[in-house]
């Protein structure tokens, strides 16, 4: 009995020392996850680099594919012109009728997106003028101009005198005012004539090899077929 009784608490201390030991590394692992310091958010100085000059450019193209592959945002922004006829299961057929706004929620979604990426195109405009040029730089400021027209075209044939942000706004502020389209469209032409002029040649079909954007973004082809249809629009 002596011997079962020295063996049981024998046991009984390895039990309990390996247990302690657990705690402690249970306890050093923790205060290392406490160690860490995450980022909470993404400074504007990310756009002078590089990577945050393409994640610019990717965030916007994002949220193009998000509201223009959809039929919502193509029959917003296309509904009542000869590029687009009105189907006969279409739903808000007021886009057709030239009276869009019987609904207060049927625009500001999309004008919406669109002055949260012209902001983050003037980011990228503003920054990459600290970076020096290279492949990177040279098709990520292309790319912003061609975007920043081509929100600007939609907003301008829809709205007509819009609010035109031609720098980055850093401070929010609840007051704004309409430029003439006189102006938006001539901020229009002079940012796709740059984009036609720089941006990548080959056509996005072949291009999956160039870099940065490689088949996946507009080339100088996209930009000349708005460019034209600026003039047109414009008359």
């Amino acid at each position: 009995p002596i011997k079962r009784h020295y063996f049981r608490t024998k046991q009984y201390t390895k039990i309990c020392f390996a247990c302690l030991m657990a705690m402690v590394l249970m306890n050093v692992s923790c205060k290392k996850l406490l160690e860490e310091h995450p980022k909470a958010i993404i400074v504007p100085s990310i756009y002078a680099t590089d990577g945050g000059l393409e994640g610019g450019i990717g965030a916007v193209y994002n949220d193009l594919r998000s509201l223009w592959g959809t039929e919502g945002f193509t029959m917003q922004l296309l509904g009542g012109t000869d590029e687009i006829l009105e189907g006969a299961s279409a739903s808000s057929t007021d886009f057709y009728t030239y009276n869009p706004m019987t609904s207060a929620d049927e625009a500001n979604g999309w004008w919406d997106n669109a002055y949260t990426d012209i902001n983050t195109l003037n980011a990228i405009l503003q920054y990459a003028k600290q970076l020096p040029a290279d492949t990177i730089v040279d098709q990520c400021v292309a790319q912003a101009h061609f975007l920043r027209a081509f929100w600007y075209y939609y907003l301008v044939t829809n709205f007509g005198d819009v609010p035109l942000h031609m720098t980055y706004i850093t401070a929010p502020s609840t007051s704004d005012s309409r430029q003439p389209m006189a102006q938006v469209y001539d901020s229009i032409i002079t940012d796709l004539t740059y984009a036609a002029a720089n941006l990548q040649v080959v056509s996005p079909v072949n291009a999956t090899s160039q870099a940065p954007f490689g088949g996946k973004a507009a080339a100088q082809g996209v930009a000349l077929y708005l460019l034209g249809k600026t003039y047109l629009t414009r008359g």
